[in-house]
């Protein structure tokens, strides 16, 4: 999300996971299925090399993975 800072990135994060949960997918045959999202946020800071905000994207969706299902979490320093 271009031009969007991390509280703002959250948001829709957040609103994405609340879309997920309320409306699960229906398959026409078979069972129910549940659907939820984790999501991991970084920012580029000029003069970073891109693929090292995607490492700390991972970072934060590890982190986000160990808290509970449907968390969104935000890069931080000591997630390294």
């Amino acid at each position: 999300m271009p031009h969007t800072d991390p509280r703002t990135a959250r948001g829709v994060c957040e609103r994405l996971q609340a879309i997920l949960t309320a409306t699960p997918p229906r398959p026409d045959t078979g069972p129910e299925v549940r659907a939820a999202g984790l999501f991991g946020i970084a920012w580029f800071v000029a003069g970073l090399d891109p693929d090292r905000v995607v490492e700390r994207a991972e970072q934060a969706l590890r982190s986000a993975q160990e808290v509970r299902r449907g968390r969104v979490a935000i890069w931080s320093p000591d997630m390294v």
